[in-house]
């Protein structure tokens, strides 16, 4: 199972985020214009995101599953 994944969809962006969102409430308030499913986070588009925002949810998302898998 891979910890984070990606794919481009017809209407959106689809990120992958395994460990689901729990516990980034902030980071996800900090994102930008998104939408979230159980563990999908859906973007219209890369401009009307945060960037660091987002690579630091996919960072602490990719710790937490790697620390439960080991």
């Amino acid at each position: 199972m891979l910890p984070t994944g990606f794919a481009p969809r017809k209407r959106e962006l689809t990120l992958y985020i395994m460990s689901g969102f729990e516990g980034y409430s902030t980071l996800l308030k900090g994102l930008g214009k998104v939408k979230t499913g159980k563990g999908c986070l859906y973007l219209k588009s890369l401009d009307d995101v945060h960037l660091p925002t987002l690579r630091k949810l996919i960072g602490q998302s990719t710790r937490r599953i790697t620390k439960a898998s080991a």
